[in-house]
């Protein structure tokens, strides 16, 4: 006679613990992904740099990728200013769509540093993700349209992240960086809208990145941080 072992239930409450736990790791790791995605784009940066053939928009004949002279859109050129292939191209392409899917997961977590009863929410998960999807458009024919949007709705998630951040420590340090990137950022779209200042256009570009990676990575972990005070039985009490 053969003996069946069936698995005993799980109560309601082993039921509701295991999916907590589930949920609690799953938001943990997610909390890791911007930092990781900050870090592959870097990676790619300076490879897809490394490969470029050498030009900028006011001098054709340069050697090279200049950090300084060159945009983060020539290398995204299928052929460079020089007149060559850009053989980068493809890294570039790769790094312009991993680093903003990789930031949905902070847009859709940042509202657990958010005070108590903030209504704004909403608002952040749905203009940050969708600026981001936004953002992996750029290197098509969409260009402009992807890149005007895109600010937008970028804009309006930063401000009302700042506006919405609890504790005072932290948002002071976190609405300060965030503060320095949006001045760059939108200096650097003035910038590209009138024409004007295009020789230092470059160098307040990878000036706004700069500070908006290190807004990134500040921001993901503090977001660890609130989620890791949490208990597994309380994951469900986080910010909905």
């Amino acid at each position: 006679m053969r003996l069946q072992v069936r698995p005993l239930p799980l109560t309601d409450e082993s039921s509701v613990a295991m999916k907590n736990r589930v949920s609690h790791v799953a938001r943990l790791w997610a909390a890791w992904l911007p930092v990781a995605g900050v870090s592959a784009f870097i990676a790619l940066y300076l490879y897809a740099a490394s490969m470029y053939p050498g030009g900028t928009q006011a001098h054709h004949e340069l050697h090279g990728y200049s950090h300084l002279s060159n945009y983060w859109c020539d290398l995204l050129h299928r052929v460079s200013y020089s007149g060559e292939i850009n053989r980068g191209r493809s890294f570039a392409v790769l790094a312009t769509i991993i680093l903003p899917l990789s930031l949905i997961p902070l847009w859709l977590q940042v509202s657990v540093l958010f005070r108590d009863g903030s209504g704004l929410r909403r608002l952040v998960r749905v203009t940050g993700p969708a600026s981001m999807v936004l953002s992996t458009l750029v290197f098509t024919s969409v260009h402009d349209f992807a890149i005007n949007v895109a600010s937008i709705l970028g804009f309006v998630a930063v401000m009302t992240t700042m506006l919405s951040l609890s504790g005072r420590k932290r948002r002071a340090v976190l609405n300060g960086v965030a503060l320095l990137s949006m001045i760059l950022g939108v200096t650097n779209y003035l910038m590209w809208q009138t024409g004007k200042f295009l020789w230092v256009m470059p160098l307040v570009q990878k000036a706004a990145f700069a500070s908006f990676f290190v807004w990134i990575v500040a921001t993901a972990m503090a977001i660890r941080r609130v989620l890791t005070t949490y208990t597994v039985l309380d994951a469900n009490h986080l910010p909905k």
